[in-house]
């Protein structure tokens, strides 16, 4: 067995892409079981097939990297592959959820667990929409509450309207990649489904049950 316990954390940004992709190389060839440690999300998708997740010292989620992040089954499992935007949910009918904490009513297309806790948005599945259209479902009127820059990328909280009737504030984190100088709208429409949300997190949102 090898062991890779935080192989590249001491490691420059320049320097370790290229001992990632040397290691990878490395790993195609070797036939032994190989057990890679690490806090870095990108950097575990990249190297490894299959993930475990651990929380408290113990497994909580064993499987494909693409089921893990696609397809999380907890609200913990949700947080640590990366989703930020979380609500209490629970389900008013066969095709829509009420988010709890978001004071808004989402339609669903795919079947909603017997056991859902939690509704998940990755920054990812956020659609702005400048001018939008009233016909789609899940949309909903917005305003910027904060911004978070790094040299590559800006992290935008938006702050759903409806939350203001119901004195809850649960931003919507979004994170834009710039490659040169970046337009932040400062409201409008923030869609999380493009019309439709699909539970599960295969393309829209993750349904989780409590960890």
């Amino acid at each position: 067995m090898l062991l890779l316990d935080e192989a590249f954390s001491a490691l420059d940004t320049y320097l370790r892409s290229q001992v990632e992709r040397q290691l990878v190389e490395t790993l195609s060839t070797y036939k032994g079981v190989t057990l890679f440690v690490t806090h870095n999300l990108e950097e575990a998708y990249r190297v490894c097939e299959k993930l475990m997740v651990m929380s408290g010292g113990r497994a909580i989620a064993f499987d494909s990297k693409h089921h893990i992040f696609e397809d999380p089954r907890t609200v913990r499992v949700a947080q640590l592959t990366g989703c930020k935007n979380f609500s209490h949910a629970a389900a008013i009918g066969l095709d829509a959820i009420q988010a709890i904490d978001w004071c808004v009513t989402l339609q669903v297309v795919e079947a909603i667990p017997p056991n859902l806790t939690n509704v998940g948005i990755r920054a990812h599945q956020i659609s702005l929409m400048p001018d939008p259209d009233p016909s789609l479902n899940n949309t909903f009127p917005c305003w910027l509450a904060s911004t978070s820059e790094t040299p590559h990328r800006m992290t935008l909280l938006y702050r759903e309207l409806g939350l203001l009737r119901c004195r809850r504030f649960i931003p919507a984190a979004v994170t834009v990649t710039t490659t040169s100088a970046a337009t932040v709208p400062g409201s409008g429409m923030v869609s999380p489904g493009k019309g439709g949300v699909l539970l599960g997190g295969r393309r829209t949102n993750v349904a989780c049950s409590k960890a």
